[in-house]
């Protein structure tokens, strides 16, 4: 386990970019929307209390369900938006040797899987034999 994510050697990270921005603001952004989405069903409460207008339940009840799927689509728009960022964030980074296989059957085998070292490319020059198969 001790050489569980090997980098490629000689690969170059990308900069970071507009990916890292729209991760800080992701928070602020859920949560500012969340109120301001939420606020003509808080108002639409609050205004009999007030005496300003007396709240018809039908008109209420509306303007509980239009927020409730606005909130909805603005979540997802959220994880979508949020799960994109991340993902070129993820791509930007290193890149991983995830494990090294052995082409027997190729035109030129390399070594025996035991004898191969994470993240090395392996070639066996002209002339030499391939491995010998396991049974």
């Amino acid at each position: 386990m001790a050489n569980l994510f090997n980098q490629l050697p000689d690969y170059s990270k990308s900069p970071a970019g507009r990916e890292r921005t729209i991760l800080r603001l992701l928070p602020r952004a859920s949560l500012a929307g969340s109120i301001l989405i939420a606020l003509p069903a808080l108002l639409i409460r609050l205004l009999p209390l007030f005496g300003l207008a007396p709240a018809d339940p039908k008109l209420a009840s509306t303007v509980d369900i239009m927020s409730i799927a606005v909130m909805i689509v603005f979540w997802i728009a959220l994880v979508i938006v949020g799960t994109g960022a991340f993902l070129v964030m993820l791509m930007k980074g290193p890149a991983y040797v995830a494990d090294p296989y052995a082409m027997v059957d190729s035109d030129k085998p390399g070594k025996r899987m035991a004898e191969m070292q994470p993240g090395k490319a392996i070639y066996q020059g002209e002339g030499k034999s391939p491995p010998e198969q396991d049974s």
